[in-house]
């Protein structure tokens, strides 16, 4: 979440947090997820960290970009082979824009890869955070 926050990806909406576990020792940095609420601020003595789930990367990523190279719209694509997951951008059902695919033990990472790669890329204008 650090990295795309100095990206510039507003975090503002992620759907789950992290919260310092305040049971047990308090010398502990533990943290534990939990919805990203009002609740999560309200209690300040848990420094909630936001994190994007699954679905929040999903929602982000463009469902098409304009292929540079073809000059036509390529289509965000999930597929799946044996134990790994590939997330890419298709023109038609063959042509990969600029050859990149993600593939990944786990979707998340993909998605994670994907995402780097479309703000990478200019296919995702990031705004800086406001201070």
């Amino acid at each position: 979440m650090k990295s795309l926050i100095q990206l510039g990806i507003d975090t503002s909406k992620a759907s789950m947090c992290w919260i310092k576990n305040t049971d047990g020792d308090e010398t502990e940095n533990k943290y534990m997820l939990s919805v990203h609420n009002e609740w999560c601020y309200e209690m300040s003595c848990l420094s909630p960290i936001p994190t994007f789930t699954l679905q929040d990367i999903l929602s982000i990523l463009p469902r098409k970009i304009h292929d540079k190279i073809t000059n036509r719209n390529a289509h965000l694509n999930i597929e799946y082979a044996e134990n790994k997951v590939g997330i890419s951008y298709l023109v038609g059902a063959y042509v990969m824009v600029g050859d990149f695919r993600t593939i990944n033990d786990n979707i998340i990472n993909a998605a994670y890869s994907m995402l780097i790669w479309a703000i990478d890329h200019n296919y995702l204008k990031a705004i800086p955070p406001v201070d």
